[in-house]
């Protein structure tokens, strides 16, 4: 891609008034160039792809078609007079590439490119889109950080890939210490984008046809990659509890101070474990401020001392129904022969019949439907008081195969409290 600093070189050699250099965009399924952009010295980055060329419409969507806003990153897709028909002998390729264009007559091309409108009119290229990945929870687009990584002076070509949940980066051009490269791309990104290794080649593997070959870069040492960070051991006691969850939920045996949650592998799911194990520690913290954290140092100095409120409630007679068991018996109310909120469980039995009506009789529940003593199937309604009012809990089955004396139990949620546990199987199991 044409970065800012491949501009000011062209132009330190040739005379703007006179020579003219123009960045262009298009891919071979569309006659190679169908946008263009003129550059002036003072471009910055990242440095546009411009407009369409004559007879060409681009247009930048969201996975559902749809025209993203200004700003917005989608996938970029060209309709017009240099959209060829597709591939040869490959029909199915062709019919996911090449789709009837919504936005007015012939077909539509879907780059797989990644771009944005600028507010000027200008289109920005990103990125492919088979190059945007999810990270500790967080999408990253590592076009974005080849962008930042190529302005920087000295850099002139490089690559950036996933291995092992870890950003690696390869340059050629100038070797650059690591931590030069990491501060100013910290100033241009936003922490979770910053590699965690960059590697100086004399020069970037290619493919025949002159792509970069990702697959080909050579393998490097994970093993070795550290946050380059100085060792400080915790010392106040929210520290010390602080560097215990750690080390139980990322498996670590050593975290210093400078370190950060998510340059230590942490990820969305890791911070809600992490704040389960700061509280068997005795404190809490909101899952908002492990995100937001610096480092492990900032985040003790924000977990606060879980208190313990221990409220007790009395009932009378009638129970009040939560906000959950309201939603489920609303959902009943609205499709009565659904199941999708029954609990199954299957056992051996016998003397079915006396041991239901002793089920019946005893567990402060009330029989309101009709009981089939006999047959292969007893359908019972169970109700209770709640909020002034009667709940029934529908749909509670018991099917017995007389062969081998199993019953096969579905049940109603509401009938289990919340335990998972049913008074029927109290009683059978």
């Amino acid at each position: 891609a044409l970065t800012a600093n491949h501009i000011n070189r062209f132009y330190n050699i040739y005379d703007y008034n006179k020579v003219s250099l123009h960045n262009l965009y298009g891919p071979t399924e569309c006659a190679v160039d169908v946008s263009y952009y003129p550059c002036v010295p003072t471009d910055t980055d990242p440095v546009p792809i411009g407009k369409p060329i004559y007879n060409t419409q681009l247009h930048i969507v969201d996975k559902h078609l749809n025209p993203t806003p200004i700003g917005v990153t989608g996938e970029l897709c060209i309709a017009g007079v240099n959209v060829g028909q597709g591939y040869l002998n490959n029909e199915q390729l062709t019919n996911e590439k090449f789709i009837d264009n919504p936005f007015g007559t012939g077909k539509l091309y879907k780059t797989g490119d990644l771009a944005y409108w600028r507010e000027d009119g200008q289109i920005c290229y990103v990125g492919r889109s088979d190059n945007q990945i999810k990270l500790n929870g967080q999408r990253i687009e590592l076009g974005e950080i080849e962008n930042a990584l190529s302005s920087i002076d000295g850099v002139v070509q490089c690559a950036v890939v996933v291995r092992k949940q870890y950003i690696c980066a390869f340059y050629t051009g100038k070797e650059t210490d690591t931590k030069e490269l990491r501060a100013i791309l910290s100033a241009k990104l936003p922490r979770y984008m910053v590699p965690h290794s960059f590697t100086y080649l004399e020069a970037l593997p290619m493919t025949a046809s002159g792509k970069l070959d990702r697959k080909a870069l050579p393998e490097i040492d994970l093993t070795s990659i550290s946050a380059d960070v100085e060792y400080i051991a915790p010392e106040t006691e929210e520290e010390i509890a602080l560097a215990k969850a750690l080390s139980a939920v990322l498996d670590v045996e050593k975290t210093s101070m400078l370190d950060n949650f998510f340059d230590l592998g942490g990820d969305s799911l890791k911070a809600i474990e992490l704040i389960s194990e700061i509280e068997v520690q005795g404190y809490t913290v909101p899952v908002k401020t492990i995100f937001e954290a610096k480092n492990i140092q900032s985040l003790a100095k924000k977990i606060t001392v879980k208190e313990e409120i221990v409220e007790k409630v009395v009932y009378d007679s009638v129970l009040p129904a939560t906000a959950a068991q309201m939603r489920v018996y609303t959902s009943q109310l609205i499709a009565p022969q659904a199941t999708h909120y029954n609990i199954f469980s299957a056992f051996k039995a016998e003397n079915l019949e006396q041991e239901f009506l002793k089920l019946i009789k005893g567990k402060n529940h009330t029989a309101a439907g009709k009981l089939m003593l006999g047959g292969l199937f007893i359908a019972s309604r169970f109700y209770r008081a709640a909020i002034q009012s009667r709940i029934w809990l529908y749909d509670n089955r018991i099917i017995r195969n007389r062969s081998i004396g199993c019953l096969v139990v579905s049940i109603g949620n509401l009938s289990c409290g919340g335990t998972g546990k049913t008074p029927v199987v109290e009683v059978f199991a």
